[in-house]
């Protein structure tokens, strides 16, 4: 997918920069072919906004952010949302603070905490419109983690590798809607369910 103007693509290849140049402290992407793992990281993270049916509701949460993905270029390329960005590694937490500040990114916010932690605080419950995970946890686990996070109609919207079937029928579905999958031409898998309540 192509970014929807001129600022959006310059803010997006800031962002790539600024990755590609961190990468050699923080391994935030894996070193082998790193330009083209980035640029395929960035497209992936842009897929949702191709599949109908997502409700991208802020404010969203992104678990296992790392790298940035798939929240800041969702950010970059839909700049009303509001997106928390979740990671349990505090270097990579520090530098997605800086991203946040060098890109000028208004209504992200970057929580260093472990998952469990953040669940337990009650400012976070029934907060979010849309969960985002890029290849985080099982479905089983994202599951159980989304479920106190989110607003009732809230979804989950996961990055997922050709496993997403065997998860998905290992996994409770009890207060959720069933789950739609997407497989994109790459192999990768999108999966999306709606809390039910």
């Amino acid at each position: 997918m192509k970014p929807v103007n001129e600022n959006v693509n310059n803010s997006v290849e800031a962002f790539r920069h600024l990755l590609l140049k961190a990468n050699t402290k923080l391994n935030l992407v894996s070193r082998r072919s790193v330009d083209k793992a980035v640029d395929e990281l960035i497209r992936d993270s842009l897929l949702v906004l191709e599949w109908e049916g997502c409700a991208l509701a802020s404010p969203m949460l992104d678990i296992g952010s790392g790298g940035g993905f798939p929240g800041i270029p969702m950010k970059l390329c839909r700049p009303e949302l509001t997106i928390h960005l979740l990671d349990s590694n505090r270097r990579k937490c520090a530098w997605l603070e800086s991203v946040r500040r060098a890109l000028r990114l208004d209504g992200v916010d970057v929580f260093h905490r472990r998952i469990e932690d953040f669940i337990a605080d009650s400012a976070h419950k029934a907060f979010y419109g849309t969960v985002l995970s890029r290849a985080v946890a099982s479905v089983k686990d994202l599951l159980q983690w989304s479920y106190p996070l989110l607003k009732t109609d809230g979804e989950l919207l996961a990055w997922k590798g050709s496993s997403v079937g065997k998860e998905v029928a290992e996994s409770d579905w009890a207060g959720w809607s069933p789950p739609r999958l997407w497989r994109h031409s790459s192999g990768l898998f999108l999966m999306q369910t709606v809390k039910q309540g």
